[in-house]
């Protein structure tokens, strides 16, 4: 063998070794790599539980303590609203009962003065304008417990059309996971769809608290609409 055909055996060696060494090294760089993403990818799936944890936690601790508040400061009032109603409407029949009364005693009066002849004119007008006047009170009476029996069934609706405050995260923040995808924005992406459900769930709050405080407003001005009743029912009495 001459010193070329050597040289080309150590040559060839010489490029072998080089291509595995260069090999090794490759294979050595993909598995830090690797590794290197199994790790990223352990810390984004940690950070994201972590993170539905502590939401979940805040809900749980949220949602109760806004029922109560729900029921201590609206569905309670409400509830005492239209049982003050209703008390007020017995109490509106009631007194019409005794009116009704009194009118047919005028009534009764009315026709044994007719017959009396002993009774003077001017009391025969005087007994028929108590009549009228008591008629016409009875039916503004009989006018107001309509209305009012007409409030008390849109209370009641309201009271029963008030949903339990249930938000739809509720319902999938046990399953609310997100698995990395080596995107840029893999660790943006929770806080991201979160706060978007922050901001609806937000929403919805404020207009069911609107809702509830229109409601008040309205059985309010109820009440003072039934206080308003009242004092002209007995000044038309005192009268």
């Amino acid at each position: 063998m001459d010193k070329y055909e050597e040289y080309e055996i150590l040559n060839k060696e010489l490029e072998k070794t080089t291509r595995k060494i260069m090999e090794d090294m490759h294979k050595k760089s993909l598995q830090n790599n690797y590794d290197e993403i199994l790790e990223e990818e352990s810390t984004c799936s940690r950070d994201t539980n972590i993170r539905d944890s502590e939401l979940s936690g805040c809900y749980d601790r949220i949602i109760p303590q806004r029922e109560n508040v729900r029921n201590e400061t609206l569905i309670g009032p409400l509830r005492r609203t239209i049982e003050k109603l209703k008390d007020d409407c017995n109490k509106y029949i009631s007194q019409i009962s005794q009116l009704k009364e009194e009118r047919k005693n005028l009534i009764d009066d009315r026709r044994r003065i007719i017959k009396d002849a002993t009774k003077t004119t001017s009391e025969k007008q005087q007994l028929e304008s108590s009549v009228s006047k008591l008629t016409l009170t009875v039916q503004q009476k009989n006018q107001e417990i309509c209305i009012l029996k007409k409030d008390i069934q849109n209370m009641a609706k309201r009271l029963k059309d008030i949903k339990p405050y249930s938000p739809s995260v509720l319902k999938d923040k046990k399953s609310t996971s997100y698995n990395c995808c080596h995107e840029k924005d893999c660790l943006e992406k929770p806080e991201k769809e979160n706060t978007k459900k922050g901001r609806a769930e937000i929403a919805s709050m404020t207009m069911t608290t609107n809702n509830y405080n229109n409601t008040l407003l309205a059985c309010l001005k109820l009440q003072n609409k039934m206080i308003d009743n009242l004092k002209r029912q007995v000044k038309v009495q005192d009268d």
